[in-house]
């Protein structure tokens, strides 16, 4: 009976790999080749499941803001530590209730798409202050304008 003896291989994951078997009988006669072998996921660890999308609530941008998938959503995966998220098209340039679609996709092509609806608010508009009315002067008199009409004084305080 020959004695058969593998080389060092990794099937530690999925793919193709390559083992050089040698058979050698008693006499020290001995013959090797290199054997190609597929390399499977196990059944029960085969990544089916797609990431979970968890919708944020009350989200509100304001007109003109770009959405991030953060503002929007939260999103895990049973294997894939960081599932790609991506924002569909939106458009932020007008107030109003828009809904926006978000799809999460792990690293081996499960995806997940949710709706997220995001409140555009008009910008806020910076505070305005009341106009003031400049003083008016004339030569040897000072004038301001009163709730009911012009109120004018000389120099020595009089008021005219």
């Amino acid at each position: 009976n020959p004695v058969v003896t593998v080389g060092v291989y990794d099937t530690s994951k999925p793919g193709t790999i390559s083992v050089q078997v040698t058979a050698t009988d008693n006499t020290g006669n001995s013959s090797t080749v290199t054997v190609t072998v597929k390399v499977v996921e196990k059944e029960e660890e085969k990544d089916t499941e797609a990431p979970v999308i968890t919708v944020k609530q009350g989200v509100t941008v304001h007109v003109g803001d770009k959405l991030s998938p953060e503002s929007l959503v939260s999103v895990k995966d049973n294997k894939d530590p960081n599932p790609v998220v991506t924002v569909g098209v939106y458009d932020t340039s007008k107030p109003g209730t828009i809904s926006v679609q978000v799809t999460a996709t792990d690293k081996v092509g499960n995806s997940s798409t949710e709706t997220v609806n995001v409140i555009v608010l008009e910008k806020e508009k910076p505070e305005q202050k009341p106009e003031q009315k400049p003083e008016q002067k004339t030569a040897g008199t000072t004038s301001k304008e009163q709730d009911n009409g012009l109120l004018a004084s000389n120099f020595n305080g009089v008021a005219k």
